[in-house]
């Protein structure tokens, strides 16, 4: 009797432990993720990038060779630059650098729905599964911390196989703020580098792989000098293997054109569409048109894909680049003619300068400075025209809003065309040259020296002359005093 009521009891404590201990095992495995589509026309791979520590917020990055994707996180935090994070992910994932793999969910009609379980990051690419004309859909990065969560990675389809061509400025001179209107414009001078990028999709599957990708850029001749070039192929650094450039500087136009080797043995089974970047510069010249004129560059894609009866060209958007110049005048101040010579030094940004003398009609032109909205500068003339005082000191410009209007669109509809609006200033007029020029005059004043035989002269002489008679008649009238005494 007391052996059953030992293993009576053995049982009871046994159980009351396994009670226990079964909640604090479920929160140790983590909340779920569950993942649920009713799209079966795509399969899913899914990759946990982080763990994630809920007791303390820690961020763990679990393939450490994705030096990239490391980088991000630890850099930025688990939810921050998402956008960044997704596309190194999946050029990542393209070039078999993330290994943390979980597996591929392969939703069907009669299950739609996958689980996942444990805190941390997770990565989702999507790609199509189906036969024709390929569908696209966007990669999507997943936080999941400490409570259970159902994602619909269904959604986010970008397109239904139409291809797409985007052109931006990036920068002038490698600075992003000098890109407007989300970079369908910019302001640049004579010397000034402007970046630029290209970004082509061409649908694709395997059974409808790509049998040509070109892409071609044409410039107006105030742009040049063709450098930078950089092809990316899905975030991916091609090698000029993988490519053509064609440089036809001449007619204002180059192309590069995707080498069919670019796309490796399985490209076509595992993706839906092929994503080309193409960055490059382009400098500013002395053709350059400055003003409401802007200097243009627009795009084309040229693409086919398998059993296509031809290629198909598909334009793209035109971006401008505005060019102004910079213009004073120095004048007489005793009567406002324009002077010749007068050298003068323009300082703006970090201590940058430039210099220019004025013209025959007393016009002082900087050609080479940066001409934008709130720029500042300062002024100060370095050597005066012969015959004229040097004006001391310095005079600080501020160059006001310049408001750049909407000017329709390009005839292909591909992009909207700006012009310039007005400039919001009481201190700039924009001539009719393409130059802003400060409204107020810079005055000197001309030296006053009297010449030899000249009026000076003469008075001084004249005045001598005078006092000389004075004082001999003064001498002569004493002595007769003197004489009569």
């Amino acid at each position: 009797m007391k052996k059953s009521f030992k293993r009576i009891f053995a049982i009871v404590i046994a159980t009351m432990m396994i009670a226990i201990m079964v909640p604090f095992t479920a929160y140790a495995a983590g909340p779920t993720l569950t993942l649920t589509t009713s799209n079966a026309n795509f399969k899913f791979d899914v990759y946990k990038i982080a763990d994630y520590d809920p007791a303390t917020g820690e961020v763990t990055v679990r393939d450490k060779n994705a030096n990239d994707i490391n980088n991000l996180i630890t850099s930025n935090g688990s939810t921050e630059n998402t956008a960044s994070l997704i596309e190194k992910c999946d050029a990542a994932a393209v070039a078999g650098e993330l290994k943390k793999k979980l597996d591929t969910f392969e939703p069907s009609l009669t299950d739609s729905t996958a689980k996942y379980t444990g805190s941390g990051i997770y990565f989702v690419k999507p790609s199509y599964k189906g036969e024709g004309t390929a569908l696209s859909m966007k990669s999507s990065l997943l936080v999941l911390k400490s409570d259970d969560d159902t994602v619909d990675v269904g959604k986010g389809k970008v397109n239904d196989g139409q291809p797409t061509i985007t052109k931006k400025i990036t920068a002038v001179n490698n600075v992003t703020e000098r890109a407007l209107k989300d970079g369908e414009v910019a302001t640049a001078q004579l010397g000034d580098k402007v970046n630029y990028k290209l970004e082509a999709v061409v649908p694709c599957s395997e059974s409808k792989p790509i049998t040509e990708y070109v892409l071609n850029d044409t410039y107006e001749e105030g742009l040049g000098n063709l450098a930078d070039v950089e092809v990316y192929l899905d975030g991916t650094k091609l090698d000029e293997d993988y490519y053509t450039l064609d440089d036809q500087s001449k007619s204002q136009e180059f192309s590069v054109t995707i080498h069919g080797n670019a796309f490796g043995d399985d490209y076509f089974k595992n993706h839906n569409s092929a994503k080309v970047n193409v960055t490059f510069t382009l400098t500013i010249n002395e053709k350059a048109t400055k003003g409401t004129k802007s200097n243009d560059n627009s795009v084309t894609l040229k693409y086919k894909n398998k059993d296509d009866s031809k290629s198909t060209t598909l334009p793209g958007p035109t971006v401008q680049v505005f060019c102004f110049g910079l213009k004073l005048k120095k004048v007489d101040s005793s009567n406002s003619e324009g002077l010749q010579g007068a050298k003068f030094e323009l300082t703006y940004g970090q201590d940058k300068t430039s210099e220019a003398t004025s013209d025959k009609d007393g016009f002082v032109k900087f050609t080479d400075v940066p001409v934008a909205a709130g720029q500042s500068y300062s002024v100060k003339e370095t050597a005066a025209p012969s015959g004229y005082q040097l004006k001391a000191g310095e005079i600080s410009l501020t160059l006001d809003d310049l408001v750049l209007d909407e000017d329709g669109v390009d005839a292909d509809k591909s992009s909207t065309k700006y012009k310039l609006g007005s400039i919001n200033s009481k201190n700039w007029d924009l001539d009719d040259d393409g130059y802003f020029r400060y409204k107020k005059e810079i005055e000197n004043t001309s030296l006053t020296v009297p010449s030899t035989g000249g009026v000076g002269t003469w008075m001084f002489t004249l005045g001598g002359a005078a006092l000389i008679v004075l004082a001999g008649a003064m001498f002569i009238i004493l002595k007769k005093k003197n004489t009569s005494k």
